[in-house]
């Protein structure tokens, strides 16, 4: 992980354009717009690259579930489970890496008022969505079962 985030580092500094111009200063205008051309060049490259890599991997976690579907049947939970990897590998292949070190700082600090919030607000919706999933991959019981309550 330290290898990732010296080469976003690298990226950062390669980006950093008034930095760039400043130090060539004194050269001539090719040379300045050949450093430009240069810098725009590798982030489009970087940037595709980001983008291939997760149209791959979302490819591959296509072909996961729909092997699962395939296997089990189609379920709730295995259509709700590849959305929720569907997001984070978003998150993850896209966000993150372009972001570099200070959003990740951000994130977890949002992401934990976000929850806690979240948590209290709706604790009774949460509650029943849990206990819908639990019932979904358990199912406890099937179709024309008779169920007493007391």
């Amino acid at each position: 992980m330290d290898r990732f985030m010296r080469y976003i580092d690298d990226f950062k500094f390669m980006i950093d354009l008034p930095e760039q111009l400043d130090a060539l200063e004194g050269s001539s205008v090719p040379q300045a717009l050949m450093a430009i051309g240069v810098t725009v060049v590798v982030v489009l490259l970087f940037v595709g690259l980001l983008i291939l890599i997760f149209s791959l991997v979302l490819k591959l976690n296509k072909r996961i579930f729909r092997r699962l579907e395939r296997k089990h049947g189609k379920q709730l939970q295995f259509q709700f489970m590849e959305k929720v990897v569907s997001i984070v590998l978003f998150v993850v292949c896209i966000i993150l890496p372009l972001a570099g070190d200070d959003i990740l700082k951000s994130l977890l600090g949002s992401t934990a008022v976000i929850a806690a919030i979240v948590g209290i607000a709706a604790q009774d919706v949460l509650k029943d969505m849990f206990s819908g999933l639990h019932i979904s991959f358990y199912k406890p019981f099937d179709i024309a079962d008779r169920i007493e309550l007391e």
